[in-house]
């Protein structure tokens, strides 16, 4: 159920995005995972590691931080973490979302599509969040609540989350120079709220560089 809502989740969030080869990113092996037994990793707001991924599209390329014993993957232009190497492997097809398991996926938004989309010039955090959840909405993915503007280490960023019986999703946005930070991280639903804190780590972490 977990890999289910990431994967329609994402998937719209791509294509009305007007990513290029959204087919390709909604088959990605990544996403086919989160199900089953499998070990993980410990929760740890420490993120020694990271993963940078290069954003030719975008003329930069961008950089997550994440925890001791977790993993990360470039998935066609986004990074995603889990604390679970199985999440890349497990049987799709099993509705059970294994016990503490997490994933989070980062993109990056860039300014140009946000004003093509209908944001302001200089939009907030919140105006940012409310079309991303917009996009989002429908199908599948459980309905987002209120946005919420919080810091994260000093961070301005938005928050909304939504959970159904299976899944608990929170959704994030952070303002950078080029661009906005869009994160989405996901948890059982009986476990929604536990890995707040260091999934808002990892979206505070995340930065991209403009390398052209």
């Amino acid at each position: 159920m977990l890999r289910r809502l990431l994967v329609i989740g994402l998937c719209v969030f791509s294509v009305n995005m007007f990513v290029a080869n959204a087919d390709e990113f909604c088959d990605s092996k990544i996403l086919q995972a989160l199900y089953g037994e499998c070990e993980t990793a410990p929760m740890s707001a420490d993120l020694p590691q990271s993963l940078t991924v290069s954003l030719e599209d975008l003329g930069g390329e961008m950089t997550v931080s994440y925890p001791d014993g977790w993993f990360a993957m470039d998935d066609l232009g986004s990074i995603l973490i889990s604390n679970t190497e199985d999440a890349f492997t497990m049987d799709p097809s099993i509705d059970d979302v294994p016990p503490r398991t997490v994933v989070v996926n980062m993109t990056i938004l860039p300014a140009e599509m946000g004003s093509v989309m209908g944001l302001d010039a200089d939009p907030t955090v919140t105006e940012v969040l409310e079309l991303v959840a917009q996009f989002m909405a429908g199908g599948d993915v459980p309905e987002f609540g209120e946005i919420e503007e919080i810091e994260i280490n000093g961070i301005t960023a938005a928050q909304t989350s939504g959970s159904d019986d299976s899944v608990a999703m929170t959704l994030y946005t952070v303002i950078q120079d080029r661009g906005f930070v869009i994160g989405l991280g996901a948890t059982r639903a009986d476990e929604a709220g536990s890995q707040d804190e260091l999934i808002q780590s990892i979206v505070a972490s995340t930065i991209f560089t403009a390398t052209d």
